[in-house]
């Protein structure tokens, strides 16, 4: 099932050993799933609801997926809770691209396109960074 208590801490949860490796394969192979089924669904909605409901709605629509994953009981809910923050997750990825692209001046439209792509690119290197200064972390967080 879900978390289990563990036989050598008193009171405190845990995810089981093969629960943590089956969850990083599922989790990406899920998430990948619902990201490319959110910017399916980020072409069609930004068509008829506008560029400005959409992320709007998504993100609200992320904000109920998180409290799913956060208060997931089982393993079986966690992968739902991610497969519902994926979708969200592909609306994300693709409105900047078609904001920028659709609503700037020809002109400068291939420089904002690229500039969102670069927004992506420093994010990543910002996660990267912060996840490698954590690394270390030997609080009860760590």
């Amino acid at each position: 099932m879900g978390c289990r208590d563990t036989e050598n801490s008193s009171k405190r949860r845990a995810v089981t050993r093969s629960q943590q490796t089956g969850k990083p394969d599922s989790t990406t192979v899920w998430g990948a799933f619902a990201s490319v089924c959110g910017a399916i669904f980020n072409g069609w909605a930004a068509a008829h609801i506008g560029h400005r409901i959409v992320p709007m709605g998504s993100l609200a629509f992320l904000t109920g997926a998180t409290f799913i994953s956060f208060f997931a009981s089982s393993i079986e809910i966690l992968l739902l809770g991610q497969f519902l923050c994926g979708l969200s997750w592909g609306v994300f990825t693709m409105i900047g691209l078609s904001y920028a692209a659709e609503v700037s001046p020809f002109a400068i439209c291939g420089y904002l396109t690229a500039y969102v792509n670069l927004c992506w690119c420093i994010g990543q290197f910002i996660s990267a960074g912060v996840l490698k200064g954590l690394i270390s972390n030997l609080t009860e967080w760590g």
